[in-house]
Protein backbone atom coordinates (compact mmCIF):
# COMPACT_ATOMS: atom_id res chain seq x y z
CA UNK A 1 0.00 0.00 0.00
CA UNK A 2 3.01 2.31 0.76
CA UNK A 3 4.62 1.99 -2.83
CA UNK A 4 1.02 2.23 -4.38
CA UNK A 5 0.78 5.82 -2.29
CA UNK A 6 4.43 6.23 -3.41
CA UNK A 7 3.45 6.56 -7.09
CA UNK A 8 0.30 7.99 -6.65
CA UNK A 9 2.26 10.95 -5.37
CA UNK A 10 5.01 11.17 -7.90
CA UNK A 11 2.72 10.81 -11.05
CA UNK A 12 -0.44 12.86 -12.46
CA UNK A 13 -0.95 9.52 -14.72
CA UNK A 14 -3.45 6.98 -13.67
CA UNK A 15 -1.91 3.82 -11.37
CA UNK A 16 -2.63 0.70 -11.68
CA UNK A 17 -2.59 -0.97 -8.20
CA UNK A 18 -1.13 -4.63 -9.42
CA UNK A 19 1.01 -4.89 -6.11
CA UNK A 20 -1.57 -3.91 -3.60
CA UNK A 21 -4.02 -6.20 -5.37
CA UNK A 22 -1.32 -9.31 -5.68
CA UNK A 23 -0.56 -8.72 -1.97
CA UNK A 24 -4.62 -8.76 -1.19
CA UNK A 25 -4.46 -11.80 -3.15
CA UNK A 26 -1.68 -13.69 -0.96
CA UNK A 27 -2.90 -12.43 2.24
CA UNK A 28 -6.41 -13.38 1.70
CA UNK A 29 -6.54 -16.09 -0.76
CA UNK A 30 -10.56 -16.10 -1.00
CA UNK A 31 -10.67 -12.16 -3.01
CA UNK A 32 -8.28 -14.45 -5.25
CA UNK A 33 -11.02 -17.09 -6.06
CA UNK A 34 -11.68 -17.19 -9.91
CA UNK A 35 -15.03 -18.18 -11.35
CA UNK A 36 -16.19 -20.83 -14.63
CA UNK A 37 -14.65 -18.03 -17.20
CA UNK A 38 -11.39 -17.12 -15.53
CA UNK A 39 -12.44 -14.13 -14.27
CA UNK A 40 -11.94 -13.12 -10.55
CA UNK A 41 -15.00 -14.01 -8.42
CA UNK A 42 -16.96 -10.65 -6.97
CA UNK A 43 -16.56 -10.05 -3.36
CA UNK A 44 -18.31 -7.81 -0.97
CA UNK A 45 -16.66 -4.06 -1.11
CA UNK A 46 -17.55 -3.95 2.68
CA UNK A 47 -15.72 -7.37 3.61
CA UNK A 48 -13.00 -6.29 2.16
CA UNK A 49 -12.94 -2.84 3.46
CA UNK A 50 -12.92 -4.38 6.57
CA UNK A 51 -10.18 -6.91 5.97
CA UNK A 52 -7.93 -3.98 4.35
CA UNK A 53 -8.55 -2.62 7.64
CA UNK A 54 -7.75 -5.51 9.46
CA UNK A 55 -4.59 -6.08 7.74
CA UNK A 56 -3.38 -2.01 8.33
CA UNK A 57 -4.50 -1.95 12.25
CA UNK A 58 -1.60 -5.04 12.30
CA UNK A 59 0.81 -3.08 10.86
CA UNK A 60 0.26 0.85 11.77
CA UNK A 61 0.65 1.52 14.92
CA UNK A 62 -0.62 4.53 17.32
CA UNK A 63 0.25 7.77 18.30
CA UNK A 64 0.37 7.37 22.11
CA UNK A 65 -1.85 10.31 24.06
CA UNK A 66 -1.17 11.47 27.35
CA UNK A 67 -4.74 13.66 27.93
CA UNK A 68 -6.69 10.66 27.47
CA UNK A 69 -7.63 7.59 29.65
CA UNK A 70 -6.96 5.54 27.26
CA UNK A 71 -4.02 5.19 24.90
CA UNK A 72 -5.30 3.30 21.95
CA UNK A 73 -3.28 0.91 19.75
CA UNK A 74 -3.23 1.04 16.14
CA UNK A 75 -3.43 4.01 13.96
CA UNK A 76 -6.90 2.65 12.89
CA UNK A 77 -8.57 2.31 16.27
CA UNK A 78 -7.01 6.07 16.90
CA UNK A 79 -8.51 7.59 13.70
CA UNK A 80 -11.19 4.73 12.75
CA UNK A 81 -12.44 3.57 16.08
CA UNK A 82 -14.93 4.38 18.72
CA UNK A 83 -16.16 2.59 21.95
CA UNK A 84 -19.50 1.58 23.36
CA UNK A 85 -20.77 0.57 26.40
CA UNK A 86 -23.85 -1.64 26.08
CA UNK A 87 -26.29 -2.71 28.40
CA UNK A 88 -28.55 -5.06 28.89
CA UNK A 89 -31.65 -5.81 30.96
CA UNK A 90 -34.45 -7.30 31.58
CA UNK A 91 -37.87 -5.89 30.59
CA UNK A 92 -40.19 -9.14 32.34
CA UNK A 93 -38.38 -8.17 35.26
CA UNK A 94 -36.28 -5.94 37.99
CA UNK A 95 -35.31 -8.76 39.85
CA UNK A 96 -32.62 -9.84 37.52
CA UNK A 97 -29.44 -7.15 37.18
CA UNK A 98 -28.41 -5.29 34.58
CA UNK A 99 -25.07 -6.35 32.43
CA UNK A 100 -22.85 -3.87 31.05
CA UNK A 101 -20.02 -4.75 28.10
CA UNK A 102 -17.31 -2.42 26.54
CA UNK A 103 -17.24 -3.31 23.01
CA UNK A 104 -14.57 -1.03 20.62
CA UNK A 105 -15.17 -1.02 17.24
CA UNK A 106 -13.86 0.54 13.98
CA UNK A 107 -17.13 0.57 11.71
CA UNK A 108 -20.83 1.81 12.53
CA UNK A 109 -23.99 -0.08 11.43
CA UNK A 110 -26.28 2.19 9.90
CA UNK A 111 -29.59 0.36 10.23
CA UNK A 112 -32.02 1.08 6.87
CA UNK A 113 -35.72 0.38 6.46
CA UNK A 114 -38.59 1.78 4.84
CA UNK A 115 -38.87 4.53 7.66
CA UNK A 116 -35.27 5.70 7.62
CA UNK A 117 -34.76 8.58 5.70
CA UNK A 118 -31.78 10.29 7.13
CA UNK A 119 -28.20 8.82 8.44
CA UNK A 120 -29.12 9.72 11.87
CA UNK A 121 -31.98 7.70 12.74
CA UNK A 122 -30.57 4.60 11.25
CA UNK A 123 -27.58 4.85 13.59
CA UNK A 124 -29.78 5.88 16.28
CA UNK A 125 -32.02 2.31 15.80
CA UNK A 126 -28.65 0.60 16.25
CA UNK A 127 -28.45 1.95 19.53
CA UNK A 128 -31.74 0.63 21.53
CA UNK A 129 -33.20 -2.61 20.87
CA UNK A 130 -35.59 -5.07 22.22
CA UNK A 131 -34.91 -9.20 21.58
CA UNK A 132 -35.52 -12.36 22.90
CA UNK A 133 -32.91 -14.91 24.72
CA UNK A 134 -33.23 -18.04 26.06
CA UNK A 135 -32.78 -18.21 30.20
CA UNK A 136 -30.20 -19.71 31.84
CA UNK A 137 -32.79 -21.84 32.45
CA UNK A 138 -33.79 -24.50 29.47
CA UNK A 139 -37.04 -23.81 27.35
CA UNK A 140 -37.79 -20.54 28.64
CA UNK A 141 -37.41 -17.16 27.02
CA UNK A 142 -36.66 -13.60 28.63
CA UNK A 143 -36.93 -10.39 26.78
CA UNK A 144 -34.04 -8.17 26.63
CA UNK A 145 -33.70 -4.61 26.41
CA UNK A 146 -30.68 -3.42 25.19
CA UNK A 147 -29.28 0.32 25.11
CA UNK A 148 -25.97 1.19 23.96
CA UNK A 149 -24.06 4.40 24.66
CA UNK A 150 -21.14 5.52 22.50
CA UNK A 151 -18.55 6.66 24.68
CA UNK A 152 -16.22 7.64 22.19
CA UNK A 153 -16.30 8.45 18.58
CA UNK A 154 -13.84 8.19 15.91
CA UNK A 155 -12.07 11.57 13.88
CA UNK A 156 -12.82 9.60 10.39
CA UNK A 157 -16.15 7.38 11.18
CA UNK A 158 -16.59 4.59 8.83
CA UNK A 159 -20.21 4.07 8.15
CA UNK A 160 -21.46 0.39 7.38
CA UNK A 161 -25.46 0.87 5.50
CA UNK A 162 -27.14 -2.26 6.98
CA UNK A 163 -30.27 -2.38 4.43
CA UNK A 164 -32.13 -5.26 6.35
CA UNK A 165 -35.03 -5.02 8.75
CA UNK A 166 -34.02 -5.35 12.93
CA UNK A 167 -34.78 -8.93 14.62
CA UNK A 168 -38.23 -9.08 14.92
CA UNK A 169 -39.81 -6.19 12.21
CA UNK A 170 -39.67 -8.60 9.63
CA UNK A 171 -37.99 -10.46 6.63
CA UNK A 172 -34.93 -9.40 4.68
CA UNK A 173 -34.99 -6.60 2.56
CA UNK A 174 -33.34 -5.53 -0.49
Amino acid sequence: MKQLFKEMDTTSESVAPLVMVKVLHMTIPRFAEKGEQGGFQQQDANECWTELMRMMSEFLPGEGSTTSETVRSTFIQQYFGGENTTTLKCSETEEEPETKSIEKWTQLRCHINQDVRYMQLGLTMGLKREHREDFPNPGKERSLRQDVACEQTPSLPDYQLHPFLLQGEGEHQR
